[in-house]
Formats: C-alpha cells, sequence, structure tokens
C-alpha cells in the first residue's frame, strides 16, 4: 500500500505553475515502507520490545532511534531482549542493537546490565 500526500487534480485554468517536486512529501525505498512522519513519538526501542513489535526495532534503529534509549526502570533495550522468550528474536534483536551501537554495560535499577 502507498501513501500518497498529493492533493486531488485540479483543472489546468485554475494552476498558475506547479514545480513537480514540491508535491514530494517522502520518497520511499525498499528499507522503508513507513514514512517516519507516522510512526507516533510515544514508539520506541524499549516500547517495541516490551509489546512483541520486533519487526519495526530494525526500522526504527535505520530511523535513528537511540539503541540505549531506556524505559521507566531504566531497562535498555539489549536487558529487555534477555526476556524475549523465543531465542531467534532474542538474538537478532541484540545483534541488530550492538551494530546500531548499543552499550552492553548500561545497568538498571536493580543493578543488572546486558
Amino acid at each position: 500500500m502507498v501513501v500518497s500526500s498529493r492533493s486531488p487534480p485540479r483543472a489546468a485554468s485554475s494552476m498558475s505553475h506547479v514545480d513537480s517536486n514540491s508535491d514530494r512529501s517522502y520518497q520511499t525505498n525498499a528499507s522503508s515502507m513507513i514514512p517516519s512522519a507516522l510512526v507516533p513519538k510515544t514508539f520506541s526501542v524499549p516500547f517495541a520490545i516490551r509489546h512483541g513489535y520486533f519487526r519495526c526495532i530494525r526500522y526504527l534503529l535505520e530511523l535513528c532511534y537511540d539503541p540505549n534509549e531506556r524505559d521507566s526502570q531504566l531497562h535498555t533495550p539489549l536487558i529487555l531482549c534477555s526476556y524475549v522468550e523465543n531465542d531467534r528474536w532474542s538474538l537478532s534483536i541484540a545483534q541488530n542493537l550492538l551494530e546500531k551501537g548499543a552499550k552492553i554495560a548500561l545497568a538498571d535499577n536493580a543493578r543488572r546490565n546486558a
């Protein structure tokens, strides 16, 4: 599904000057399917891990979300990976986080680290 923000075509008489580049809100490529403007501001990497949105994490990291962002209990995304039951998902998420600069030594409230 392609989302377009273009307005419907108008009659030629009402258009004085049209720049074809001015009405493009974003450009899509193979790696991004959803424009970053549609991602809610409350959506974060720890939120995605806690709620099971594992396929969104790589996309969030490509949008330059912080791989060391903490939740309310100071859990980092790497710490939250240890709570994921599926080992394949856990290892894949941890690898993506480490590639984007996640730090292993950051501790939470209980002084646990990844």
